[in-house]
């Protein structure tokens, strides 16, 4: 008796003193717990250590399965919702067994236990048991039962270093803990009386303890009353194979690691579950296409890349490979590729398009030069290091023609582009005089998800929206960096860019499925060749791709088009086979304020009476330039030799004085610089014929009508000089374009001469820091002029 009366007595103490007692429960509140990171539908990518190392996810008490909570409560403490914290029944039960001498069956009740594990108790003395009951008196004084519920729940040993029911659903059934089935949740509710025993030996029903299947026979009652019920419950529950620990998910590590690195552990009380944007079907493609096309490349030393998959409407990102391989070290595949700054190539030109259009510099038909030209001391050159000639703007774009695009800058002016990519996302680190026209071909660095925003902007309404990595949050309202209208156009020029090794969309041997695709996509290759781009917008996705390595190793195959275009159709094609509605719909539709309109072929420009030839293309009223073509011109011809005639007659009109009969016929007018470069390309032109014999006025007439334009040079362009001493200043090349046959072209500056050249020719002048006017007058006294602004820089 007198061992039943001290018990007794010491749970009446610590009743008397637990409510005031009982310290702050801080420790419970220093804990930090695990996240688990999700796809999109729910599945694992992975399962974080909490700062100790241990697995501890927080789980409401809502998100646990009704049967786990049930079978808990049965093993740990069937009277939870009566009690205080102590249950007076096992407290009798107990003192009973200790004047008996039967043994003590036990009279811990779950609020005991919870103390026990927030103040980590050592209760095996006379006093810790004391401060344990009493502990549990100050948590039910603090706490709700829910409260005290789920905390057990989420401390509770399962094993090893694995703590809460939460982290062991997930550890050893794969699931969250809402999904736990009756025999997961009576398998899991077993474990953490003994959980390091269990763990390891609870593998098969047969090799289990007589006393083992009692007490899982005890749970089952609670879940299922009919005792065949019951058994069939226990059976199954031992039949089940907890997976292995070491085999857990380890998906999409680099989108992963990144999350966790922005996302502090979270305290008690907040949940760990992060549900991220990663369609886990998407990221699978994505990788196994990344494997396929490096098989292919490795043997030129290509090992390396990394894709991006976003869901332009929304900004959610379905598919984040960050490199080809996580663990590779020889690939430093831990870096994140998607998030590295490296050069684009030319993989920001139809930003630069899409600024002109918004600026009334072109339409996608206008007429662009693709020459030689030089802007101050940079002579840009194209890729391929040759030129086209005149080209349209579309062309251009989709031939990546480096001149026009530096020429199309020089009249947006750098500052601009560079103003419209920051309000974009892009992070530059120099402002744009240090880029200069470098700008437009891939001058400054940037990321993959930087370019993903860009092109997230043009295939929308022209607002770049932030990527979202998770699926929490609303859709952004977006910083406006294009109107609608030149997004819509310059997607509609990159949707002529025609497949890898293909020509065209609808030509013989391509495939219907792929001909019917509408893919607006751009390809870049950096300076050096250290880096392969392909960004593509189709139907809801905006894909990007690079190739290369993150030492920034050069590679002679590393070019956009025939390494990094490869891949990204390859994304495409898997997409389009698995998500069809999604992939094959067509690009966003035009745009209320646009309108198609007929422009000469050639010029681009509105057509006019000589214009025979026409096409059709996109035009934005009150923006896009308003001019009539004056390119092909009507010449009165004499019928019978063909030349030109001196006076002005009208078609089929018969001149009295000669007898002859002339008529009216459509020829083209190009400059001089033009012309020979449609020489060199072997295109021939239908220039105007010469004049007939005696018609020198009118030759010189025609010929003054042409004019001079200065190419260099450029308009808004500010030339730097240095001032250190024994450093000489790069020369300007002063060019213009001419009319045929319009003699020298006389250069001044100011009112001196700087000498004298041929039309398309260049002569060097080394300026001075000022502010100049540079004329240039051919020998028929045409004439144009260009302020140059030059400054001292050190």
């Amino acid at each position: 008796m007198r061992k039943a009366a001290i018990f007794i007595c010491m749970a009446l103490t610590a009743l008397a003193g637990g409510l005031r007692l009982t310290p702050d429960p801080a420790p419970f509140r220093q804990l930090t717990f695990s996240h688990a990171f999700l796809a999109e539908n729910g599945a694992l990518l992975r399962l974080t250590t909490a700062g100790d190392g241990r697995y501890r996810l927080w789980t409401p008490l809502a998100d646990f399965a009704e049967s786990l909570v049930r079978a808990t409560l049965a093993k740990e403490d069937r009277r939870f919702h009566y009690h205080l914290g102590v249950d007076p029944f096992a407290l009798g039960r107990a003192a009973f067994g200790q004047v008996t001498g039967s043994g003590s069956t036990g009279a811990s009740t779950l609020t005991m236990q919870l103390a026990r594990l927030i103040w980590r108790l050592e209760t095996r003395s006379v006093f810790g048991k004391m401060r344990q009951i009493a502990y549990a008196f100050g948590l039910e004084a603090r706490w709700s039962k829910a409260e005290i519920l789920e905390a057990y729940l989420n401390l509770a040993p399962y094993g090893g270093n694995v703590e809460g029911a939460g982290a062991a659903s997930w550890l050893y059934f794969g699931k969250a803990p809402m999904a736990l089935t009756e025999p997961e949740s009576l398998r899991l509710a077993l474990l953490p009386q003994s959980p390091g025993t269990r763990v390891a030996a609870l593998t098969s029903f047969g090799q289990v303890r007589a006393s083992e299947k009692a007490s899982a026979l005890v749970l089952a009652l609670a879940l299922r009353p009919s005792l065949v019920e019951a058994k069939a419950l226990v059976k199954e529950a031992y039949q089940l194979e907890p997976r292995d620990r070491n085999a857990m998910p380890w998906r999409a590590p680099h989108l992963v690691e990144r999350l966790r690195r922005q996302l502090p552990s979270p305290p008690a009380r907040q949940s760990g579950a992060v549900v991220t944007s990663i369609d886990l079907g998407m990221q699978d493609l994505v990788e196994r296409a990344v494997s396929r096309h490096l098989e292919s490349f490795s043997k030129v030393g290509i090992e390396n890349a990394a894709v991006l998959v976003v869901h332009h409407p929304t900004m959610r990102t379905r598919a984040y490979a960050g490199s080809a391989d996580f663990n590779d070290r020889k690939l430093d595949g831990q870096v994140d590729g998607i998030r590295a700054r490296r050069s684009p190539g030319s993989t920001l030109k139809p930003l630069l398009y899409a600024q002109a259009l918004d600026k009334g510099i072109i339409h996608p038909l206008s007429l662009v030069l693709d020459l030689p030209s030089g802007f101050g001391s940079y002579d840009p050159e194209n890729f391929d290091k040759s030129f086209s000639g005149p080209i349209d703007a579309t062309s251009a774009l989709v031939k990546s023609r480096n001149v026009p695009a530096i020429d199309l800058l020089n009249l947006v002016t750098a500052s601009s582009f560079h103003d419209m990519l920051t309000r974009g996302g892009v992070r530059f680190r120099s402002d744009a005089k240090h880029y200069g026209l470098t700008l437009a071909i891939g001058g400054a660095e940037v990321t993959m998800e930087e370019l993903a925003v860009l092109y997230g902007a043009m295939a929308g309404d022209g607002k770049a929206r932030p990527l979202r990595l998770v699926e929490a949050g609303e859709r952004a309202a977006g910083t406006p960096m294009l109107t609608a209208e030149a997004a819509f156009l310059a997607r509609t020029m990159l949707s002529r860019n025609p497949r890898p090794g293909e020509r065209g969309a609808g030509q013989r041997g391509v495939p219907a499925r792929r001909a019917t695709l509408e893919v607006a996509w751009k390809t870049g290759t950096s300076f050096g060749l250290r880096d392969a781009w392909a960004v593509a917008v189709v139907g809801e996705w905006v894909i990007a791709v690079w190739l290369g390595d993150f030492k920034g190793r050069p590679n002679s195959y590393l070019i956009g088009r025939d390494t990094a275009g490869p891949l990204l159709f390859k994304v495409i094609d898997a997409l389009a086979a698995e998500r069809a509605d999604a992939t094959s719909a067509p690009l966003a539709g035009a745009p209320r304020k646009v309108r198609r309109v007929q422009v000469c072929a050639l010029s681009g420009n509105l057509p006019g009476a000589a214009c025979s030839v026409l096409r059709e293309t996109w035009f934005i009223p009150g923006v896009s330039p308003v001019h009539t073509c004056s390119l092909h011109k009507m010449v009165s011809v004499d019928a019978t030799t063909g030349r030109r005639i001196c006076a002005t007659a009208g078609a089929g009109a018969r001149d009295g004085a000669v007898g002859r009969k002339v008529v009216q016929r459509a020829f083209e007018f190009w400059p001089t610089d033009a012309l020979r470069a449609f020489a060199r390309l072997g295109v021939p032109r239908r220039g105007p014929p010469p004049f007939e014999a005696g018609c020198g006025a009118r030759v010189a007439q025609a010929k003054a009508s042409s004019g001079v334009q200065i190419l260099s040079p450029r308009k808004n362009l500010i030339y730097p000089v240095p001032v250190e001493t024994g450093r000489s200043a790069d020369p300007i090349l002063l060019a213009a374009r001419a009319a045929t046959d319009a003699g020298r072209i006389y250069w001044f500056l100011d009112e001196s001469l700087l000498g004298e050249t041929a039309p398309g020719e260049t002569l060097a002048w080394t300026p001075k820091p000022g502010k100049w006017v540079v004329r240039a007058v051919d020998q028929l006294g045409a004439a144009d002029a260009r302020e140059v602004e030059v400054i001292a820089v050190r």
